[in-house]
């Protein structure tokens, strides 16, 4: 007890055997999981588009995946994208 985060983030790490912290912003940019509700969304997503000609906003609180979804879809689907912020 008594430690500081500092002191307990390496001790972390080196116990599980991680080289840098899993859960950083931009960890681990090549790696989408993709649980049911993400999938269940991103296909909704996409059959907006194909089929109601409709924009597509993915709207939500920051690091909840928006950018992540965004970038699967269009190198799942090719769709051009416009991001705003």
């Amino acid at each position: 007890m008594g430690q500081t985060d500092a002191g307990i983030a390496p001790d972390y790490y080196a116990r599980l055997g991680l080289e840098f912290d899993p859960f950083a912003t931009g960890a681990m940019p090549d790696f989408f999981f993709v649980g049911a509700r993400r999938r269940f969304l991103a296909q909704r997503a996409v059959h907006a588009l194909y089929f109601s000609g409709a924009i597509v906003l993915l709207l939500g609180a920051d690091g909840s995946g928006k950018t992540r979804t965004l970038d699967e879809i269009q190198s799942a689907y090719g769709f051009d994208t416009v991001r705003l912020r």
